[in-house]
């Protein structure tokens, strides 16, 4: 065995029902490009995600320079430098470029504890990273602006940091422009002369055949064949894949060859007029025809998805008219977009995000659209006939299961596109609309959801098909709309050459139809209103001058000095509470239990002080560690127990709130004279309590920012499954997170107890939810990912404190500040959706004609 190489020997791994891999090997050498194949289900992936850290091994050896090495999880698989470049990118999309490529090591100050990011160091070598690898954007962009090409570069310069010995890289060209992908196998050319091993998995044997150096191919779990490329024909590795000469020989004879085509019918059955939508569509009219194949072609941000999604009402639209022929009448009716979607078959470029629902069984996921069909007399769900319903569906497509129950999280990307194709046919619908649904896929599988398509459209159905490569949407196609720039250029007949789509979708000459300056990239750039930008960017800055304007108007001592440090002093333990409640939720999570840790803390303290004479700073340290015992126990069940955030919280929020009323015996316990002169000390106009909240806040602020646990916290917010294969301790920095965000909660009952002079069971209620409107108004997303504490919870307090404040001075009745902050929450979502782009124009022209009269 050559010591510089790896070696991976006799791996096998079960999952529950199936036998992922059995006794595979692999043996790459340094500076080679390895290629690993096989169908989908054959192994390659979970092989990988065994070498990477992410699948434990149940027997087997690996071997790294002649040495045996225990790889157990990501961080281990990092210290031996392995690199993986997935195939579902894991982004950080809320965080910046430098973020993305450091967030599992970040620099740190030379002089400085190592827990401290130096930000300025990330954004150098970052930059340096991506002048390596040709990048024309910046570190400090945020990765959502970025096009999936720019995307896959980031990845990659997060794999090639280290000088990585190892990169995996799998099935990479999968969303790529051929610009995008001779770019990158330039930069994996630059990897190899470095010396780097190389282990290659795709499903194209174009790729193989120009940039790997030696194969290897598995089938069912077992390493089949290996050798140098040139010892291979493409013939040869399809059959090899696959293991049945019959079916090779069919599945590689229709990868070269064009499906059959249905014969066309002219009938219209869907026609769309004018479909607009601000930035991404711009007036779109097309026509589907019965028993049409209908090949939507377009680059990568011409618009093309989005026009799917349009169509279906999954994305608002501006303006345009739908019309669907009536089965009955036979005439086009007007419709909205979501009578389409119920008509139609969707299958989405996303399987694992947007197709299916991955911890449900196949079963469950097949049946899903057609459970009407399978209601018992009772109106509950027959069991045994969902069973037989998906068994039919499954055996029809050759879906390769263990059994009906497993989860289709489990199932390789081929199946699961079977299982989503599955669960449409079953609704027969009318019109299919198959978005990139060959992407991912081996060869046989490609070749059978090609030939599906076609017998669609032979049956009668209306095809829509989008796929990125040219050669499988011209195999198929009866017609070509060329989309460029959010606006289709051309309609172009099945006769039309590639050269005649390339130089549609590029403009290199003119069109048919007119392309004027006025169009803009659907995905590159999508303006807004100018109205929407300021609330999104602004954001309740805005709120907060108009509101501070209006009751320096109308309120006489409102904007006095005195007035404002009152108000600093009246929002402080909200300020307290909102923090930890924010520092939740930007890894997507909510405490609504943190009102009552602040009760029951501050309860246990003052009544060690009242009642033991312990004295105070050990009564503060007693409130302190029982709050970090209240977030411990917080944190085990959500993370030991797997129990939902707002179920466990809600849980203990209602369990802590009676334990402090039974300790208070549900009655004001008064405060020795001491602590009530310590709650009206100031320095200046600033109360004490108020400067200790502002350290507190200043102290979240940075860690938020400047940490590796802050920048963890946000990347769990952008998702949990990304942020493990990154190598975050998800477990760990979650039940971290409910340990501080109940440590501030007790400051903030501290500061309450100081403020009122007295304890009683009020303390805290209510200020949990409360809290949770501060967070929204703040602008720090529940779904995780997105806010600040500065300015965000500061902003979110004060514009409810000066809602409070402002009222009581006018005299207002009571009744109305509930109503001004339920309105000031509902603009709160209203800009976070515009910062989302997840609101757009919802008009819609429905005028009930037939467009052919």
């Amino acid at each position: 065995m050559n010591d510089a190489c790896l070696q991976l020997d006799r791996i096998s791994k079960h999952f529950p029902g199936s036998l992922a891999l059995n006794e595979a090997t692999l043996t790459v050498h340094a500076g080679e490009i390895h290629a690993l194949m096989g169908a989908n289900g054959a192994g390659k992936s979970t092989l990988m995600n065994v070498l990477g850290g992410l699948v434990p091994k149940d027997s087997g050896q690996i071997y790294l320079d002649g040495r045996m090495v225990e790889i157990r999880n990501v961080a281990e698989a990092a210290a031996l430098k392995i690199a993986f470049v997935h195939q579902e990118l894991n982004m950080l999309p809320t965080m910046t470029v430098a973020e993305n490529i450091f967030i599992g090591t970040f620099p740190s100050y030379s002089r400085a504890p190592t827990w401290a990011i130096d930000r300025k160091e990330a954004s150098f070598r970052a930059n340096h990273l991506l002048q390596r690898l040709g990048c024309q954007f910046t570190p400090d962009e945020l990765v959502e602006n970025l096009s999936t090409g720019d995307r896959q570069m980031v990845e990659i310069a997060r794999a090639i940091k280290e000088e990585p010995r190892i990169i995996i890289f799998d099935e990479p060209t999968s969303s790529l422009t051929g610009l995008e992908k001779h770019r990158l196998f330039g930069i994996i050319r630059l990897v190899k002369a470095h010396g780097s091993m190389i282990i290659y998995i795709t499903h194209f044997t174009d790729e193989v055949f120009e940039i790997c150096d030696r194969i290897t191919v598995m089938r069912n779990g077992q390493t089949v064949s290996t050798g140098l490329v040139a010892e291979f024909s493409p013939g040869e590795i399809v059959r090899q894949m696959i293991g049945d000469p019959v079916l090779a020989e069919a599945a590689f004879a229709r990868s070269r060859e064009t499906v059959q085509l249905a014969a066309r019918q002219k009938q219209v059955l869907v026609q769309a007029n004018g479909i607009s939508r601000r930035g991404v569509l711009k007036r779109i009219d097309l026509t589907l025809h019965v028993g049409e194949i209908v090949g939507l072609w377009g680059l990568l941000g011409s618009g093309r998805t989005e026009l799917a999604r349009a169509l279906l009402g999954l994305d608002a639209i501006d303006s345009g008219e739908l019309f669907l022929r009536n089965v009955s009448s036979g005439v086009l009716e007007s419709i909205s977009p979501a009578k389409l979607r119920a008509a139609t078959g969707f299958v989405t470029e996303d399987r694992r995000g947007e197709g299916l629902f991955l911890p449900l069984s196949v079963a469950e996921n097949i049946s899903l659209p057609s459970l009407a069909r399978l209601l018992g007399r009772a109106g509950l769900i027959n069991r045994k006939r969902e069973r037989s319903f998906s068994a039919e569906k499954v055996n029809a497509l050759k879906v390769k299961i263990a059994s009906l129950a497993q989860p289709v999280g489990t199932l390789s990307g081929g199946n699961q596109q079977k299982v989503v194709l599955a669960r449409w046919l079953a609704t027969e619908p009318r019109l299919f609309l198959l978005d990139e649904p060959t992407r991912g896929v081996d060869v046989l599988t490609k070749a059978e959801i090609l030939n599906l398509a076609s017998e669609l459209a032979r049956a009668g159905k209306s095809v829509l098909l989008i796929c990125s490569e040219i050669d499988e949407i011209m195999r198929i196609s009866h017609r070509y709309l060329v989309l460029r720039r959010g606006e289709i250029v051309q309609d172009l007949p099945r006769t039309a050459t590639r050269e005649e789509l390339m130089v549609a979708a590029t403009g290199s000459t003119k069109s048919t139809r007119s392309s004027d300056s006025s169009s803009v990239d659907a995905v590159a750039a999508q303006p807004r209103p100018v109205l929407a930008a300021l609330i999104s960017r602004l954001g309740f800055w805005i709120v907060l001058v108009f509101m501070g304007l209006f009751f320096s108007l109308t309120a006489r001592h409102f904007a006095t000095i005195d007035n404002i440090f009152a108000m600093l002093h009246a929002m402080a333990p909200l300020v307290a509470i909102s923090s930890g409640m924010a520092l939740l939720a930007l890894s997507g999570k909510l405490d609504i239990s943190v009102g009552s840790v602040a009760f029951v803390s501050t309860a246990l303290g003052v009544l060690a002080v009242v009642r033991m004479g312990l004295p105070i700073w050990l009564g503060v340290a007693i409130s302190l560690g029982s709050a970090v015992i209240f977030g411990m126990l917080n944190g085990l069940i959500v993370v030991g127990l797997q129990v939902n955030p707002l179920i466990a919280t809600l849980g203990t929020m209602i369990a802590l709130r009676g334990i402090g009323l039974d300790l208070t015996n549900a009655s004001v316990v008064p405060l020795p004279e001491v602590i009530r002169r310590l709650g009206n000390l100031r320095f200046g106009p600033v109360f004490v309590d108020t400067i200790w909240i502002g350290v507190v806040l200043l102290g979240m602020h940075f860690l938020h920012t400047r940490t590796r646990f802050g920048r963890q916290v946000t990347a769990i917010g952008n998702g949990e499954r990304v942020a493990e294969q990154l190598g975050i301790p998800v477990r760990r920095v979650t039940f971290l997170s409910f340990i501080l965000s109940a440590l501030v909660a007790s400051l903030g009952g501290l500061a309450s107890l100081l403020q009122v002079g007295s304890l009683s069971g009020y303390l805290g209620k209510g200020l949990e939810f409360t809290a949770v409107a501060v967070v929204v108004v703040g602008g720090v997303s529940l779904f995780g990912g997105r806010g600040s504490f500065l300015p965000g919870v500061v902003a979110g307090a004060a514009t409810f404190e000066m809602i409070e404040n402002g009222l009581n001075q006018i005299g207002a009745n009571p009744y109305v500040y509930r109503l001004v902050t339920g309105a000031v929450i509902f603009i709160a979502m209203y800009a976070d959706a515009l910062s989302r782009g997840a609101l757009h124009g919802r008009s819609f022209s429905r005028r009930k004609r037939d467009p052919q009269k």
